[in-house]
């Protein structure tokens, strides 16, 4: 598809990608990704005060603010 808008632009991208002394995109990280990150948290007081928020839906305040008889039904999920 791009071939056919642009092609040079099309011919570099997918020579680059055939080159293999190109890394491409490469992390750089600040930390070592093998290290217990939670100790300093356990360190710190036993366990993390943690909230757990829940979205409860783009109708849920619709729902609330009408009376139940003129509510919308909820609706039900099945399992298998």
């Amino acid at each position: 598809m791009q071939a056919m808008h642009d092609p040079d632009c099309a011919k570099q991208e997918f020579d680059r990608i055939l080159d293999v002394a190109d890394p491409g995109l490469t992390p750089k990280l600040t930390f070592d990704p093998q290290e217990d990150f939670t100790k300093v948290y356990q360190d710190i007081s036993g366990r993390p005060r943690v909230a757990i928020l829940r979205e409860q839906g783009v109708a849920q305040p619709l729902r609330n603010g009408l009376p139940p008889s003129t509510r919308p039904a909820l609706p039900r999920s099945t399992s298998i």
